[in-house]
């Protein structure tokens, strides 16, 4: 399963090529390795116009497009002493929006951070504006991450103020709402989206497991989103189908999961619907959904400033199908289990990424040969939960 996939990553490090590997029969990659030494990007959209991630970088600020093969190039210079975290593809006005933090304030207590917003175009990469907001508000400022509404207007959240700033089309900015709900311990405002149909944001606090509804019409009348447990967001998309796909660790646990919520009630409350485990231990921040299929970067954080720098970024994409109305989990049986459906999703989406489907199907094993193989493969690394694996099992065997 996961094991060519871990190989493949290493050598391509190691040689320092870009590369792409493809599993699916949507001809969809199922991994992407951005090869730029030491970039590290934070945020990513997906470009369907070009055909291209988009994405920012912790260490050189700035925008760059990254091909399915692996291809990193610049798109646009950022700002001396800011990186770029959060973008957005304005695909109707042809721009890409840049949230651009001091990142080392996130390190730093002391430091005054920087919030700022930078508005690219996708063909030529000319900067339209370029603004400040940092002295708007006296808390400490860390612009994390940008959306926009259906006139143009973006919104920006810092994680360390309690602040949403809110940019028009030429750059004029201003305070959009300020709470004490935003302003907690740690990072606070993180993820943001917009609603098209109901005129509201979506606004991730991940420091305290929180959602927030805000309506662009009245943003002082916002409402907590009630959830099940604690998600504690970092980047998020609120996709064409109504559900919301997050970078995200749920119930206070410390690995980030790709989590998919939807709600029946336009946002009062949300349900998770699914969730995938991630490669923790490579930073997963965010994700872009592109074809349906989310793919979610990694950052790596902890390699920032190592010698030699970290050669090559995952991109690694996630399938989340069959997903059912909100409170209703995909996949859930009558007794709440996984269905053989969905043992057969996992087959084809987590196996085949090194297995062809014909060797599986040639297979002749019982559960217990079946057990020892699935379980090997987690020992390599494939990404199962437990209800997963029995889910895979139970359609291996049939049931038996």
């Amino acid at each position: 399963m996961v094991k060519r996939v871990l190989i493949v990553t290493l050598l391509a490090a190691l040689l320092a090529v870009p590369l792409a590997l493809y599993a699916q029969e949507d001809n969809l990659p199922e991994l992407i390795l951005a090869a730029r030494p030491g970039y590290h990007p934070e945020g990513i959209d997906w470009d369907a116009e070009r055909g291209v991630f988009v994405t920012g970088s912790l260490t050189e600020g700035g925008v760059f497009t990254v091909a399915d093969d692996g291809t990193v190039t610049p798109l646009a210079e950022g700002h001396e002493g800011l990186s770029s975290t959060g973008v957005h593809v304005d695909a109707e006005r042809n721009r890409v929006l840049v949230a651009m933090p001091d990142f080392s304030a996130a390190q730093n207590p002391e430091a005054p951070g920087a919030a700022a917003l930078g508005a690219y175009d996708l063909d030529t990469g000319e900067e339209l504006f370029f603004v400040d907001l940092s002295d708007l508000d006296e808390g400490r400022d860390f612009g994390n991450d940008v959306t926009v509404d259906a006139d143009g207007n973006a919104y920006l959240t810092t994680s360390f103020s309690g602040v949403i700033y809110v940019v028009d089309t030429e750059g004029n900015g201003e305070v959009f709402l300020a709470s004490d709900d935003f302003a907690v311990q740690g990072f606070g405002l993180n993820g943001i989206d917009y609603h098209p149909e109901g005129n509201f944001l979506l606004v991730a606090v991940s420091g305290a497991g929180a959602i927030y509804k805000i309506p662009l019409d009245a943003p002082e009348a916002y409402t907590q989103v009630e959830l099940e447990v604690p998600v504690s967001i970092d980047g998020m998309v609120l996709y064409e189908d109504g559900n919301l796909y997050a970078v995200a660790s749920v119930d206070g646990a410390q690995a980030r999961e790709v989590v998919v919520l939807g709600s029946d009630d336009d946002w009062a409350s949300a349900t998770i619907l699914s969730r995938q485990e991630t490669q923790a231990d490579l930073s997963p921040t965010t994700l872009a959904m592109r074809d349906g299929a989310a793919y979610v970067v990694h950052a790596k954080f902890a390699s920032i400033g190592s010698d030699p720098p970290v050669e090559t970024f995952e991109i690694q994409r996630f399938t989340f199908e069959d997903l059912t109305s909100a409170g209703e989990p995909a996949g859930a049986g009558a007794e709440g289990g996984m269905t053989a459906a969905h043992g057969e999703e996992l087959v084809n989406t987590r196996c085949t990424v090194c297995h062809t489907r014909e060797r599986i199907d040639a297979a002749n094993k019982d559960r217990a040969g079946w057990e020892a193989t699935v379980d090997r493969m987690i020992s390599y690394g494939a990404q199962l939960t437990p209800e997963e694996r029995e889910a895979v099992l139970d359609y291996l065997t049939g049931g038996d």
